[in-house]
């Protein structure tokens, strides 16, 4: 009963517009100048919202897009360390941030997502800090939970998972390669680590979304012989999620 007149109202309010352009009607039959007047802005203006309203076409539901459970996700951004190389004998210096991309496959069940994928992040650490120039990419995959705070439209989010990483260095050196120089690769062992974040998920087309977000991510690497990379990093991206 309490949710029965809320149903009603946009009925009642065709019915009301309809019954004021009637008695309009009828008031101005034997006054042909005054017929123009009988169908007035405001009149016309409480018939069409009230017959948007009886179809759905001012209900905020029907206006927001809800993609399919199952999405796949690509993004791409940028790779920002939030602390200095630590844990490596001879690379101790401030990095710097490079491009990051990744490629994740979602589940969603009520507000609850799961994910899983892969993702790649590069950084770079300048001669001058680090004693010599490093370029380092840091693959993993990842699983993820995401938990979505709305089920449809405009959907923000707060996501944690975990990662497994391999990190490759590409270390210069002017011993390699003669006296041009040159670069020594070294890998390391994999590593476990976590990523926390969140975002907004954008409805822009049927089956279509852009996803802005942000993570923090902590991974530690053992390297033979070096010791262990200690990675702290923010990822600053743009995901385009197709719901199938």
């Amino acid at each position: 009963m309490d949710g029965f007149l809320p149903r009603r109202l946009p009925l009642l309010r065709v019915a009301l517009a309809t019954h004021r352009m009637a008695e309009t009607v009828s008031t101005s039959d034997s006054m042909t100048n005054s017929k123009r007047s009988c169908l007035g802005p405001l009149d016309l203006r409480s018939l069409a919202f009230g017959l948007m309203a009886t179809t759905g076409v001012l209900d905020p539901a029907a206006l927001q897009g809800q993609l399919s459970s199952l999405q796949l996700e690509v993004n791409g951004g940028a790779s920002i360390p939030v602390a200095e190389f630590a844990g490596v004998e001879g690379w101790e210096g401030e990095a710097a941030p490079d491009v990051g991309f990744g490629v994740h496959f979602a589940l969603t069940r009520g507000h609850v997502g799961y994910l899983v994928g892969f993702s790649e992040h590069r950084f770079r650490c300048p001669a001058a800090g680090c004693g010599a120039e490093i370029d380092l990419v840091s693959t993993a995959w990842d699983v993820g939970l995401r938990l979505n705070l709305r089920r449809s439209g405009v959907v923000p989010w707060l996501g944690l998972g975990a990662v497994a990483a391999i990190v490759q260095a590409d270390v210069g050196t002017s011993e390699a390669s003669g006296p041009q120089g040159g670069t020594v690769r070294g890998e390391s062992e994999r590593g476990w680590g976590l990523e926390a974040g969140g975002g907004v998920l954008i409805p822009v087309a049927d089956g279509l979304a852009v996803n802005p977000g942000v993570r923090y991510g902590r991974v530690d690497l053992d390297l033979p012989s070096r010791g262990v990379l200690r990675e702290r990093y923010l990822v600053v991206d743009l995901g385009f999620v197709l719901g199938f």
